[in-house]
This record gives structure tokens, sequence and C-alpha cells, in this order.
């Protein structure tokens, strides 16, 4: 195709441009003549105005504060990640917009996990959520919603409640047992999307934290948004901590920019987690976490808090706002070799036959347990 062509050819061209170098660039701003600031942050060798120039030409119809802006970037100009959220200051006050990036170059850096996005062979128990999703989505969300949250739906939304009744009736270890299978290897999307729900019935056990950071780096769908929202909901409930440097290997590609949409909930979740500190710097920063100190040194204090206090936590004292200090920090932190967090599995619901490579998505433990 004649577009895609001409995008890989703009980016080979980048690629030899040694004036504008390697180095992270601070977060750019664009003011808009309404009053609007757009931020984008993980510039490396594009600056703004190269990325406007790249929509004019290949997608007229869109900007960097376009609805769409994020798909555009990912799959048109072949960025390797993507995300644009709006944050909305409130009657009066021009929004703020924030796209965040991982250039062409970095695609090697971007670890999605790869899943289909298929709707067949639908779950039987799942089955009238699952549809519901694709035929009722807001009363697919709003069940989730009121699940989440142990609360009811409005009167009449009869859709919704029984969504919610659906979730709640389904958690047994057997339904739990499910859940994980669906989520490591089902094809159909909508199964994972309600098993990212479901696995939250047991917020103290170690694999649910595992699975659900794991649907998190999805590439696409409403998996990892559920998956987000569910990783919230355990945290809150759990009384006990995760083992964290079990679960490095999820972390630390998220803190480097793998899966950006969920990079800023998942900052903040590990800046108000108390057992977080030094001891997990390694493995969680060595040779990586480029987005964590590019939103530390965002002008936005409502980006920038969570970010700073997460990388305080794990330096054990405060390199103060410049991302300068941070990186140079990071750098020096001796490499760590994280364990490869792949799943197989042989059987789609039976747990005793799962094996894991990092030993830690399901604990021994775990699996004589579901035997």
């Amino acid at each position: 195709m004649l577009v895609r062509a001409r995008a890989f050819a703009a980016v080979s061209l980048l690629a030899l441009m040694p004036h504008l170098g390697n180095a992270q660039q601070a977060p750019s701003v664009l003011r808009l003549a309404d009053g609007r600031r757009v931020y984008v942050t993980g510039l490396r060798r594009w600056t703004v105005a190269m990325i406007q120039d790249s929509l004019a030409r290949y997608s007229p119809d869109d900007s960097l504060q376009s609805h769409a802006c994020a798909a555009v970037l990912r799959y048109k100009l072949h960025f390797a990640d993507a995300a644009a959220t709006t944050l909305q200051m409130g009657r009066g006050i021009p929004d703020i917009i924030f796209v965040d990036v991982r250039e062409p170059q970095d695609s090697s850096r971007v670890k999605y996990r790869a899943m289909a996005l298929d709707t067949v062979a639908p779950r039987p128990e799942w089955r009238y959520a699952t549809t519901a999703m694709g035929g009722s989505p807001r009363a697919f969300r709003a069940g989730v919603g009121a699940f989440f949250s142990n609360s009811s739906v409005p009167p009449g939304d009869t859709t919704a409640a029984s969504i919610a009744q659906l979730l709640r009736q389904h958690r047994a270890r057997a339904d739990y047992r499910a859940a994980l299978s669906v989520l490591a290897k089902s094809h159909n999307y909508r199964d994972r999307a309600v098993a990212a729900v479901l696995v939250t019935h047991f917020p103290d056990e170690r694999d649910t934290w595992a699975a659900l950071l794991d649907a998190m780096r999805e590439s696409d769908g409403a998996v990892k948004e559920l998956a987000t929202q569910g990783l919230r909901v355990v945290a809150t409930k759990s009384g006990r901590a995760p083992n964290w440097a079990g679960l490095a290997s999820r972390v630390h590609p998220r803190l480097d920019g793998t899966s950006l949409f969920v990079l800023e909930p998942l900052i903040a979740l590990l800046a108000g987690r108390p057992e977080i500190g030094p001891a997990l710097a390694r493995p969680f920063l060595a040779a990586g976490g480029e987005m964590l100190v590019d939103f530390a040194e965002s002008d936005q204090p409502a980006r920038a808090a969570p970010a700073r206090a997460l990388l305080t936590k794990l330096r054990g004292s405060d390199l103060g706002p410049s991302g300068g200090p941070w990186r140079e920090w990071i750098n020096g932190l001796k490499r760590y070799t994280l364990p490869n967090p792949a799943l197989l599995l042989t059987n789609a619901d039976d747990l005793g036959s799962v094996r894991c490579a990092d030993a830690f998505y399901l604990s021994a433990r775990s699996r004589t347990r579901f035997r």
C-alpha cells in the first residue's frame, strides 16, 4: 500500500538523521487556539512538528487533538505504541490532552502480548455477558461497574442487573481456574474480558495479580481496560502484598513504555503500595524506565506526582523534578535478568497441567491445590 510504503520510507530516513540524536526529550507542549494544551511525551527522534506534518500528509482529517489520534499514530504512522487521554479541568478551564508515544524505531522495546480479537466459540456459561458486551456495551459496562463497586444498578436496567448477578455467581474455585485459563489462551476477547473480571473474586491469590498484569499487556481491545480496573479492585481488596520481585517481568516493560494506555493507572497503583521500595529498583527499572521518567518531569502535577513518588520509593530518596538525574541513576543500575513470563497451557480448563516459565504465574502451592 502506497501510504504504508511512504511512512516506512519516512521512518527509514529518520534513522539516518544524526543531528536529531537519541536522547529522550522532555514532554513537548502544543498550545491550541482554543486554549487547550497537548503534551506529547516519549519523543526521541521525532518532534511535534514532524508528527503534524506526517498527519497532514497521511491522515489529513486527524490531528494530535483528535479522538482517533493514538490509532492513527500506531496504524498509519507506525509508531510502536501510542495513547491519548484528555484531562478535563472543569467548567471554563481548557482541557489538557496527553499524547504518549513510543517511536517506530523503539518497536523492539514494546513487548505486547499477542492475543487474538476473535468472538468465535464463546464460553456457554458466560454467553449472556459476552453477548451483551457486543450488542449492549453500555449495559455490560454498567453491570461490570456494579460488580466492581458492589453496588446495585438503576431500576429497570435488567440487562446490567443480570450481568452483575452472573459475575457475582461465578465465584467458585472452578470458576477461578477457568478464568485464569481463558485469560492465558482463549482467542475470544469477550471471554477474556469477562475472565479479567471474574479473577477478582480471588484478590489474595498470587496468580490473580500475574494474570491481570498479563492481560494489561494486550495490544488492543477491552480486555486491557477491564484488567486495569480489576487490578485496582484487587489492590484494594487484597489482604497481603504480592511478590513484586516475581511480577517484575510484567511490570518492567510497562514502565519502559509497553501498553501506554494503562501506564498511568499502573504508576498510580505502584506509587500507593507501601511495600514498594529500593529492593525493586533493578527489577523494575534497569535498562528501562524511560516513560516513567518522562511522566515524572511533566509540569502537570496530576501526571508528574505519582511518577515521581514511585521513582522516589524505588531509589529511597528524591532527585527532583528534572528527568536528567533520574535517567543517570537508572543508567547506573546493574542490568537485571528478568524471568520469562511466558505461560504454556496444554488443557484450557485444567490448571494442574499448566507450567510457567518463571515459576510464578502458578506457584507450586497453587498447582498442588488445583489438582
